[in-house]
């Protein structure tokens, strides 16, 4: 069919396409939105992958929704040309002429599993793959695809980023399921909730009981000291160390040292 005729150019625009009927018009009706269709994968970009449903009827699935847990994969990667799968059609845009698919949603979503399987306060074992600054990071058993964080904070009651150093990518370690979050899709770890809570040491104990406390390091300004067979760590100020000014002294006090105080 002519199209266009253009005279100054002496051109002749044709179109074989117009004689059939528009799949947007004739057939997109026969597809709903949340239902789940067969597709054909025409065409993979960087961002998403292209998929016909019948002739001339194409739509994207965009890369976020090719898989739950492999977010910034290649979609090479994870689909071929001609490759037939099933997809979910998300929204139909009859405007704009625009469908847009979802692979993933076909799939069984392993947020939901882990929920099951591990819920909150139950222990996991973990393989690290990384470790930076702020924490560790680490794959669950059952579950490779799926990445938890523990962060530093999470690793003892110290709460240092130097505990970070006693660790090692590769290493199996256990740790305590505190956040499972399928819709923000993260899970939080925790070290230090399976070990006992130091401030569980003055459940017992009140205002002005004595206590015996061993030296960790004395500084200019006070001594950094730990109750005995507690890992919580107390600065008593250089003021609080001794009535008597001459006697305030931190140098007097060596690591190790045994001191009995007060309890304000």
């Amino acid at each position: 069919k002519i199209i266009k005729i253009d005279n100054e150019d002496k051109k002749i625009s044709v179109s074989a396409k117009i004689l059939t009927p528009d799949p947007f018009e004739s057939s997109v009706n026969n597809y709903k939105v949340g239902d789940t269709y067969p597709a054909t994968v025409i065409k993979i970009t960087d961002y998403g992958v292209f998929l016909s449903l019948e002739e001339g009827l194409e739509g994207l699935c965009h890369q976020s929704n090719l898989s739950f847990s492999k977010k910034n994969i290649s979609p090479r990667k994870i689909l071929s040309l001609s490759q037939k799968i099933n997809v979910k059609i998300m929204e139909i845009d009859l405007k704009k002429r625009r469908i847009f698919l979802s692979y993933k949603d076909t799939q069984p979503n392993p947020w939901e599993k882990f929920e099951k399987v591990y819920p909150e306060n139950s222990k996991v074992s973990c393989t690290i793959t990384n470790i930076n600054d702020f924490g560790l990071f680490c794959k669950t058993k059952g579950f490779d695809d799926l990445v938890g964080l523990i962060h530093y904070k999470d690793i003892s009651w110290n709460e240092s980023a130097e505990d970070l150093k006693r660790y090692k990518k590769d290493q199996e370690i256990e740790a305590l399921v505190i956040e499972s979050d399928r819709e923000k899709e993260k899970i939080r770890l925790s070290i230090k909730k399976m070990l006992p809570d130091p401030l569980d040491y003055f459940k017992d104990k009140k205002k002005k009981d004595i206590i015996t406390v061993i030296v960790l390091e004395a500084l200019d300004n006070g001594i950094n000291v730990s109750p005995e067979g507690c890992s919580i760590k107390i600065f008593i100020k250089k003021n609080q160390i001794a009535v008597e000014k001459e006697d305030q002294r931190t140098n007097r006090f060596k690591k190790g040292d045994k001191v009995d105080c007060l309890l304000q």
